[in-house]
């Protein structure tokens, strides 16, 4: 049927009757008898079929369809499926009628223990496994180390990672919308969990950026990891020892533009952070493992920052907002005024350590620390860098550079470094910039405009308007798990625009 619709509009009506009879209890057959087999996880029913009243029935009826259970035959029959909800007149918890999940074992086999948990020696002679390490096993996350009360399922848990990064969803709309799929008559809500469901999806995330970037099996642990590894990097850029060929040191030099690496860098003013909570309440964990460059340390972000507290950049080139937040009087109760990110501009991907928050406005110690932190990972012979106000950025570049520290210096000299300005933002700038910073008139550049940071923060900044009152480290948390998965979607993607890039070309 090339159009469906034109088949459903004259049975629309029967669909709605349809939709409705699901509502109600269905034909008679399915309400005058119980439709189970077992009236709990021992015994069989007699005959194979139980006689008790039919009065409960799954709310997802996806699970069972129309048919109805007893209350002994539904929690036997749902003892996999405990955090389901079932419903008669109203709907109901199977906690309430009985149901009772024992951890340690399947579902069916008890263990002689008071409560719950399992009580069994473990192997290694230890009196129990820990509660918390019995729900994980269980696909249970729990909220605390000790006593656990609550937990997320790992899959409610994936699905609010996904709707999160793509649709920018808040942790209050989603368990807003947990709340109404259950009950949407306003009627017996369900106890406030986001505080808990909070700490849940930074634990969450954490370990499972560890895990996907084939950490999880390092030898000295997630404190020996090295920085940067736990992000997602560009495998079309050249790296050595990846994608590069044998002896490109040695290259003709009419194609070394083949292994030149285009960067891209700006300021986002949008992703802003107020000055709630602290890190003693609410800690950065995995500082300098992923996007965000290394916070703590005598040669980390903060003591490079507090060495240019009183630094002054004026100029009068650029109109665009860059020079006019760079003494930005507006950052009273302010954490972090935006964000600074360092981007592969053929790919548009996120560079490790290529993240760092902003103080005052959009300054060059920001920048400096930034891109060096980003270059760290890389050994190249040619590097183009855009920036929308590079024709000041690279005045003092140099100079500034020799202040850093020596592992964070480029081991390049200054003619092999292209400085541009990215071609949307080039116009505004003086007539004696046009020329040399265009990309228009650079050998090699092809069609490499520079706007791709610009794109990248586009997908980010929905984000901005849930992590602006948080704590630093839920943040910290939030930006790098959006940050990754704007990555390892441009990685997918790169299995079809690169060969039709490469039929284009040949």
């Amino acid at each position: 049927q090339d159009r469906p619709l034109h088949f459903f509009y004259p049975l629309e009506d029967e669909f709605v009757d349809e939709s409705l009879r699901r509502e109600g209890r269905g034909a008679r057959h399915v309400y005058a008898r119980c439709a189970g087999t077992l009236c709990d996880a021992r015994r069989e029913c007699p005959n194979r079929r139980c006689d008790g009243a039919a009065e409960w029935r799954c709310v997802d009826q996806g699970c069972y369809g129309e048919i109805m259970h007893c209350t002994r035959c539904v929690v036997a029959a749902h003892a996999q499926h405990s955090t389901h909800f079932i419903e008669a007149s109203r709907r109901n918890w199977l906690q309430k009628l009985g149901l009772r999940v024992q951890l340690g074992h399947p579902p069916g086999e008890i263990c002689e223990y008071s409560v719950d948990f399992c009580g069994c020696k473990t192997a290694d002679g230890r009196e129990h496994e820990e509660h918390w390490r019995q729900l994980m096993r269980a696909c249970w996350w729990p909220a605390t180390v000790s006593a656990p009360n609550t937990c997320a399922t790992f899959q409610v848990l994936r699905l609010f990672q996904i709707l999160n990064c793509l649709g920018k969803l808040s942790a209050y709309d989603f368990l807003r919308g947990l709340e109404k799929c259950t009950n949407n008559d306003g009627e017996n809500k369900p106890p406030d969990r986001r505080k808990p469901f909070m700490v849940i999806v930074r634990e969450w995330r954490e370990v499972k950026r560890v895990k996907r970037r084939k950490q999880g099996y390092h030898k000295g642990g997630v404190k020996e990891i090295a920085k940067g590894a736990l992000a997602e990097k560009c495998r079309a850029c050249p790296q050595v020892g990846w994608n590069m060929l044998e002896g490109w040191e040695k290259a003709n030099p009419f194609y070394r533009f083949f292994y030149f690496l285009f960067l891209a860098q700006d300021a986002n003013f949008r992703l802003s952070n107020h000055s709630v909570f602290s890190e003693a309440v609410d800690p950065i964990i995995g500082d300098g493992l992923g996007y965000f460059c290394q916070r703590e340390g005598d040669e980390g972000y903060k003591a490079h920052i507090a060495k240019h507290v009183n630094e002054q950049e004026i100029s009068n080139c650029s109109g665009f907002q860059a020079m006019f937040m760079a003494n930005s009087k507006r950052i009273n109760g302010l954490r972090s005024t935006g964000v600074f990110g360092v981007t592969c501009s053929r790919h548009n991907m996120w560079l490790p350590n290529g993240l760092g928050d902003l103080q005052v406005g959009e300054r060059f110690c920001n920048g400096d620390f930034v891109l060096l932190a980003a270059l760290m990972i890389f050994n190249v012979l040619w590097l183009v860098v855009s920036y929308d106000i590079a024709c000041q950025y690279v005045i003092h570049f140099w100079e500034w550079m020799g202040r850093m520290p020596a592992a964070m210096q480029l081991k390049l000299a200054p003619s092999d470094v292209w400085w541009k300005v990215p071609n949307f933002h080039l116009p505004p700038h003086k007539k004696p910039c046009h020329s040399p910073y265009s990309f228009h008139w650079m050998w090699g550049a092809g069609m490499t405009h520079g706007e791709g940071v610009e794109q990248n923060w586009a997908f980010s900044n929905g984000a901005a308007g849930s992590t602006r009152l948080m704590g630093p480290g839920s943040r910290h948390a939030t930006l790098e798990d959006v940050f990754g998965f704007h990555n390892y979607d441009r990685v997918l993607a790169m299995r079809a625009f690169l060969p039709l890039r490469l039929d284009s070309r040949v």
